[in-house]
C-alpha cells in the first residue's frame, strides 16, 4: 500500500547472489554445520565472506556474518526449491534423501531440484560433493563444472571437537572446498580442529541437578536421529542414554512415520517423546 518493494527471503538471497562469488552448501543433511565451517575457515584464512546460515554460529552469536570480500557463503534450501534463487560459482551437496514431501512428489522430484540447481554452476566453478553416495551421481550427470569428490579428503580431516562420523564428513566437505581455494592446507586443518559447533548441533547443554550430561540437537530426520543416537553411544559408551524425541511438523512425521520408528527403535537407549504441534 505504501508502494515499499516486498521480497521473500529467497528473494533476497538472490540479489545478493547475484554479484557474489556464491559458495552455496546445499544438501538434506549436514549443510548448517558444513555452511558454518566453511565460513570460520574463510575468515580465519583472510577471505571475510559474507555468510547466511540456518543456525546460530558460535563465533559470531548471529546466523549471519558481514564480510568484506566478494565471496558469499549460504546455506542452500531445498524446501520449495528455494535454492534456485542462488547463482553458485561453487556448490556444495553433502548428502540426498528423501524429505520435504509435503511438497516434493518423491525422491525423483528431489533429484530433478538438485540437477537443476548443479546445472547452473559454471565451468569455472566447481561441484563439490560423493559422486559414489546414493542419488548425487545421477544430479550431477551433464554438469559443465569440475567435480570434486570430498570423500577423497576424508582422511585429510583431523581430530574434531565435534563427534560423530557425519562431521568428519561436513569436514571433508569444507577441507575440499579449502583446497579448491587454494588455501594452506595447515590454516585449514587448524580451522575445522578448533570448530566448536553451531546451536542445537549436538549441543552440550549442561548438567541435570543429580549429574545428567543434557545434549540438545535438531534432529528432525529419520536419517539424522540414527546420526545423533549412534553418535551418543559412540561417546558415552555402556552410560545409559534417555532420548526425548519431539516430532518437528506433523506433515514430515505422516510421510516418514515408519522410518522415524524403525530410528527410534534402539535397545541400547531409553526413548520418550514430547507432544507434536505445528502453528
Amino acid at each position: 500500500a505504501q508502494g515499499i518493494p516486498l521480497l521473500s527471503y529467497p528473494q533476497v538471497l538472490k540479489m545478493i547472489s547475484a554479484d557474489k562469488y556464491t559458495i552455496a552448501v546445499s544438501g538434506m543433511h549436514g549443510k548448517t554445520t558444513t555452511t558454518a565451517m566453511v565460513s570460520r575457515m574463510m575468515k580465519q584464512c583472510g577471505l571475510h565472506p559474507t555468510t547466511v546460515v540456518g543456525s546460530i554460529m558460535k563465533d559470531t552469536g548471529s546466523n549471519f556474518l558481514a564480510g568484506d570480500s566478494k565471496y558469499f557463503v549460504v546455506e542452500a534450501d531445498e524446501y520449495r526449491r528455494s535454492f534456485h534463487n542462488l547463482s553458485p560459482k561453487v556448490l556444495v551437496i553433502t548428502n540426498i534423501d528423501e524429505d520435504h514431501l509435503d511438497y516434493y512428489k518423491d525422491i525423483d522430484d528431489i533429484k530433478d531440484a538438485f540437477h537443476e540447481l548443479a546445472m547452473k554452476v559454471p565451468a569455472d566453478g566447481a561441484i563439490i560433493c560423493n559422486p559414489e553416495a546414493p542419488y548425487v551421481g545421477e544430479v550431477i550427470e551433464g554438469a559443465v563444472a569440475p567435480i570434486i569428490n570430498w570423500a577423497h579428503h576424508l582422511a585429510d580431516v583431523p581430530s574434531l571437537l565435534v563427534p560423530g562420523t557425519f562431521n568428519r564428513e561436513n569436514a571433508a566437505c569444507a577441507f575440499a572446498l579449502g583446497r579448491h581455494l587454494d588455501l594452506h592446507r595447515k590454516e585449514i586443518e587448524d580451522s575445522l580442529a578448533s570448530f566448536g559447533g553451531t546451536w542445537r548441533r549436538f549441543e552440550y547443554i549442561g548438567k541435570t541437578m543429580t549429574g545428567a550430561l543434557v545434549y540438545d540437537d535438531y534432529a528432525h530426520h529419520p536419517t539424522e536421529i540414527e546420526a545423533v543416537l549412534s553418535t551418543a553411544r559412540e561417546e558415552f559408551g555402556t552410560k545409559k542414554i534417555y532420548v526425548v524425541f519431539h516430532p518437528h511438523l506433523y506433515s514430515r512425521t505422516k510421510l516418514l512415520l515408519h522410518d522415524f520408528a524403525r530410528s527410534l527403535a534402539r535397545k541400547d537407549m531409553e526413548i520418550g517423546r514430547a507432544s507434536c504441534r505445528e502453528r
